[in-house]
């Protein structure tokens, strides 16, 4: 076993336990292994997930919960709900929010509804994708020890435990693994069990069960160029060629649509460099 197989095994079982036992099994590496060229660069990466403890989802959803000022009296979850996903929808369709508050006033909107519903599907994504946008330029590291990457991972899979073919979760999903990846490289994200492969097994349900949510294809193909602007598979090409050829009933789609024409031509021109930046800058 290599020192990158032993170090990451055994963290991996240190992050799913939280053992302090099984911690030491990280530290304390064979001795033959020191001398390997790669363990500095390995003590380096997972320093800097060990250093401090890391919260959980749990210790997150708390800690957002109690910054949160919950003023909002809610009389009918399913609607709320749905102002909220419509909220926070409204910058997705825009490119960005108009008002830099709009995440973290959704956020303590979700809670209010989640208060009363605490399974409500929508709510729970709806906080997911406010977290995520509060979130969006902070590093892997820090989203890590603060718990959020997990606490936003977890939201959208207690949706899918009770609605498994939820397109909003797995669209969610899709992108939350690629952008975990951006953020922190294969490597480091693997501890939060990011994985390309999964983050397409998600959008393939996106396809299968909601073909006409453009906003969901949009953002999976986003995340794609934002992560690998050369898009080296050519999926992200088909996502956007396929909205850009789709038939539009609604000024939304049609706003979805023109973002991906433009964020396509800059792929077809091999701009690469303005692709990958223009897809890190707008929703």
């Amino acid at each position: 076993m290599s020192i990158l197989e032993y170090i990451f095994h055994h963290f991996k079982v240190w992050v799913a336990s939280n053992s302090l036992a099984s911690l030491k099994d990280v530290l304390v590496l064979p001795f033959h292994m020191l001398w390997k060229p790669s363990f500095l660069t390995v003590i380096f990466i997972g320093g800097v997930f060990v250093s401090g403890c890391a919260s959980t989802s749990t210790d997150a959803l708390q800690r957002h919960q109690k910054d949160a000022e919950i003023k909002t009296v809610v009389s009918d979850p399913d609607t709320e709900a749905e102002a909220i996903r419509i909220l926070l929808e409204d910058c997705v369709i825009a490119g960005q929010c108009a008002n830099a508050k709009t995440p973290e006033h959704a956020a303590a909107r979700a809670f209010a509804v989640l208060s009363m519903a605490p399974d409500h599907p929508v709510a729970n994504i709806s906080l997911a994708i406010a977290l995520a946008m509060q979130g969006r330029d902070a590093p892997l590291y820090e989203l890590y020890q603060s718990g959020d990457a997990k606490l936003m991972r977890d939201l959208a899979t207690s949706v899918l435990e009770i609605e498994p073919e939820n397109p909003w979760a797995h669209g969610f999903l899709s992108v939350w693994h690629v952008e975990a990846i951006r953020r922190g490289g294969v490597l480091s994200s693997s501890v939060l069990g990011a994985d390309l492969d999964i983050a397409a097994e998600h959008f393939e349900q996106v396809k299968t069960k909601a073909p006409n949510i453009l906003v969901l294809h949009w953002q999976y193909a986003r995340a794609l160029i934002a992560n690998n602007g050369n898009d080296p598979s050519g999926e992200a090409r088909l996502i956007l060629n396929d909205i850009v050829n789709a038939k539009v009933s609604s000024d939304r789609q049609s706003a979805i649509q023109h973002r991906s024409e433009q964020l396509l031509d800059l792929l077809l021109a091999e701009e690469f460099d303005n692709a990958q930046k223009f897809a890190n800058t707008v929703l």
